[in-house]
């Protein structure tokens, strides 16, 4: 969605277009976007904040 880039002083992401600023120790929901058993890798997504889907929550 964005490139961040990281501010040590502030230890936080702040997003070069959106401004969106994401805080060490911030609490955001996620989702899986692959997975490879093979490589035993899992890959994750920042959910979007109007995603009305429900499942995986925890």
């Amino acid at each position: 969605d964005d490139y961040y880039i990281y501010d040590e002083e502030h230890m936080q992401m702040i997003g070069e277009h959106t401004k969106k600023a994401y805080k060490l120790g911030q609490i955001i929901k996620i989702e899986v976007v692959a997975t490879d058993k093979l490589q035993r890798t899992i890959d994750f997504a920042i959910a979007e904040e109007d995603s009305s889907s429900n499942g995986g929550e925890f």
